[in-house]
């Protein structure tokens, strides 16, 4: 376990070395980011300012990813958000096909398996007694299998994503997302290493997402939950990066 320690250690020491190389850089990029947050709840500008915001998130990783790597210079403002924003893109819209296709997969297998004029008469009392147990037997499977799938699905996505800072091109880094079904990637994902590094990330996400929501309660808190949010979007676009090389 000591080599793992040692990945655990320096992906926290290369998120921080980011920071502090690119503070000026950072501090307006999270400006950039705020002013994105407080737009989308308006009326007209939130629908393109959240898909902005969605996309500035990626290509932000894939320009971490790439300068630990081959070791930029400082960047500029333009560099982090910009520089690989097509990528970004691209990364975007495949992890949002796998979303769409997984939430396709639940609605379907639930209308199979339950049929929705059922549970419409659940929900009105119209069923019987008798009727009932099957019924929620059916919903508590689908939902194991459901909350199953997803748990696999959060594991694997730092590989996804590290495929996806990989890439060259919108169409590259769109495929990555689909390496959820690649054998070989869910072999490599099971080595120590990896299992280390992404179980960190998961419990690491899992509190930040926590605190991230209760400093959504008030306005004057913005500043900090962007704050918090693009010291996590570095640090797994870090991890991620680290968890492929460790096992690839």
């Amino acid at each position: 376990m000591i080599i793992e320690h040692a990945y655990v250690k320096q992906s926290y020491t290369l998120s921080l070395e980011f920071l502090k190389k690119n503070l000026n850089a950072s501090l307006v990029t999270m400006t950039v980011l705020l002013i994105l947050v407080i737009a989308s709840s308006l009326p007209i500008l939130g629908m393109f300012s959240f898909l902005l915001l969605s996309v500035f998130s990626f290509s932000l990783q894939v320009y971490v990813s790439k300068s630990i790597k081959q070791e930029y210079d400082e960047a500029g403002f333009s560099d982090i958000l910009l520089r690989y924003f097509k990528l970004g893109f691209g990364a975007f819209l495949g992890q949002l096909s796998i979303e769409i296709l997984l939430g396709a997969v639940f609605f379907f297998a639930f209308s199979a398996l339950v049929g929705m004029d059922v549970y419409e008469a659940l929900r009105a009392g119209s069923l019987t007694q008798a009727q009932i147990f099957p019924v929620y037997m059916k919903i508590g499977f689908i939902f194991s299998i459901a909350c199953l799938i997803v748990m696999l699905w959060v594991y694997i996505i730092p590989m996804t994503l590290a495929y996806a800072y990989e890439a060259e091109s919108f169409v590259e880094a769109f495929l990555a997302a689909f390496v959820l079904f690649n054998p070989a990637v869910w072999k490599a994902s099971f080595k120590e290493k990896y299992y280390v590094l992404a179980s960190i990330l998961q419990v690491f996400a899992l509190i930040v997402f926590s605190f991230i929501i209760f400093l959504f309660s008030d306005l004057f808190l913005l500043p900090f939950v962007v704050f918090f949010s693009y010291l996590f979007l570095i640090y797994v676009a870090v991890v991620s990066t680290m968890a492929k090389l460790a096992v690839f």
